[in-house]
C-alpha cells in the first residue's frame, strides 16, 4: 500500500491529492508521535486495561474469525478476554493456567484446530474514547484526518448523550481490536458502507484489501486493485467505502485502535444504511426510535456540512413516515441502552 507521510498528505503537492480527500486507501506514518499507548501499552496494557473497564463487555472469538463459518462472538468481561488471550489453544486449555490459575473458560473444539487464534474486540464508547485522550495515551490533539465527530456532537450531542452511546455501540463506530497469532477477519466489506482508520499499536497485522480506484486525471484508469500490506506500531491504515478487506495477527498480542469516518464522499451511502435501519430495521441494529428521530437531524446536518446546502424533503424523509406500525412499535419498545452488552444474554466472567 502507499505508504504517505504527515507532511506529504498536508503538502499542496496534487500526487497527494487522492488520499488528502480519502479516496483511496493509504498507510499514515508520523501521525502516532505522543500517543502514550505506543511507550506505556507494550508492557502494561494487561493491567491498565483489567483495572480500568473491569465490567466492560467484548465481543470474543475462541476461534477467531477467518472461517465465514464462525462468525458469532461469545460475550466475556475485558479482564477475562485479556486471561484468554494469553492461553495456549489446545485440549489442554482449560486446566493450564499459569501459577495454579485456572485455564480457559472455552473447551476445546477439535473441529476449529485449524482456526487458532484467539480475538477479542472491545466497543469503545464516547466516555471510554475520551478517557484514552485525556490520560494521553491516544493524542487528543490528532492529525485532522482522525477527527471526524463534530457532526455527532450537534445532532446526537456527543460525547455526552445516552444517544450517542447507543450510536456507537450498535454501529461498532469506535472499537480496540487485540488478538493472539493466526487470529484475523474473513474477507469482508463494512454493512454501514463506511470508512475507517486502524491506529496500530501492538504487534503487527497483516492487510489484504481490495476494491476499486477513483479516475486520476491525464492518467490510465485501473479500476480496480488489490493490496497486500502488514502494518506496524505508529502506522494508520485508511480504506474507504466499499473496500473488501482481509486480515491476521502475525504477533502475540496485536492490537488496533479504530474509528469510523463520515465525509464528503461516503455520507451520503452511510447516511441510506442508517436511514433503512431505522424504517425497516435493514442492518438489524436494534436502533431506539429515539435515535432515530435523532437520526433524521443527522442527515440535514451532514449534508449542510458536506455539500454546504440544507438536503432535498425527498432525501431521507422523516423514517416515522416511511416505517410500518409494527416497527415504530419495535422501535419504540426499545430504549438507548439496550444493546448486546447489558446483561440480558449470557457473558462469560
Amino acid at each position: 500500500m502507499p505508504r504517505v507521510s504527515v507532511e506529504q498528505l498536508d503538502s499542496k503537492d496534487p500526487t497527494f491529492a487522492v488520499y488528502r480527500e480519502r479516496r483511496e486507501p493509504f498507510i499514515l506514518t508520523g501521525a502516532m508521535e505522543g500517543w502514550g499507548a505506543l511507550s506505556d501499552w507494550p508492557k502494561k496494557w494487561r493491567k491498565l486495561l483489567s483495572e480500568r473497564w473491569p465490567g466492560a463487555v467484548v465481543d470474543f472469538y475462541p476461534y477467531n474469525m477467518l472461517s465465514q463459518e464462525r462468525q458469532s462472538p461469545f460475550l466475556t468481561r475485558l479482564p477475562r478476554a485479556i486471561k484468554e488471550l494469553e492461553l495456549a489453544d489446545g485440549p489442554q486449555q482449560q486446566r493450564q493456567g499459569r501459577r495454579g490459575a485456572e485455564g480457559s473458560r472455552f473447551r476445546w473444539d477439535p473441529s476449529a484446530a485449524d482456526l487458532l487464534g484467539r480475538y477479542k474486540h472491545l466497543q469503545l464508547t464516547p466516555k471510554m474514547w475520551l478517557d484514552l485522550e485525556e490520560r494521553g495515551e491516544m493524542s487528543p490533539l490528532r492529525h485532522w484526518q482522525l477527527r471526524s465527530d463534530g457532526w455527532l456532537e450537534e445532532c446526537l450531542g456527543h460525547p455526552e448523550s445516552d444517544l450517542t452511546e447507543e450510536f456507537h455501540l450498535k454501529n461498532h463506530w469506535k472499537i480496540m481490536l487485540v488478538g493472539a497469532a493466526g487470529a484475523g477477519m474473513f474477507n469482508h466489506s463494512d454493512s454501514l458502507m463506511t470508512s475507517s482508520w486502524h491506529a496500530h499499536v501492538l504487534g503487527s497485522k497483516w492487510w489484504y484489501l481490495c476494491g476499486d480506484l477513483s479516475e486520476k486525471a491525464n492518467q490510465p484508469f485501473q479500476k480496480e486493485v488489490c493490496y497486500e500490506d502488514i502494518l506496524l506500531p505508529g502506522e494508520i491504515l485508511y480504506y474507504g467505502q466499499g473496500w473488501h478487506h482481509e486480515t491476521q495477527n502475525l504477533q502475540t498480542p496485536t492490537m488496533t485502535i479504530t474509528d469510523t469516518v463520515a465525509h464528503e464522499h461516503n455520507f451520503e451511502a452511510i447516511a441510506d444504511q442508517l436511514h433503512a435501519t431505522c424504517v425497516w430495521n435493514k442492518l438489524q441494529f436494534e436502533f431506539s426510535a429515539a435515535l432515530c428521530d435523532a437520526l433524521d437531524r443527522c442527515y440535514a446536518t451532514l449534508h449542510q456540512m458536506h455539500r454546504g446546502a440544507p438536503k432535498k424533503p425527498w432525501q431521507w424523509p422523516a423514517w416515522r413516515s416511511a416505517a410500518s406500525t409494527e416497527r415504530i412499535a419495535e422501535a419504540e419498545a426499545t430504549l438507548p441502552h439496550h444493546n448486546n452488552y447489558d446483561g440480558r444474554n449470557y457473558i462469560t466472567e
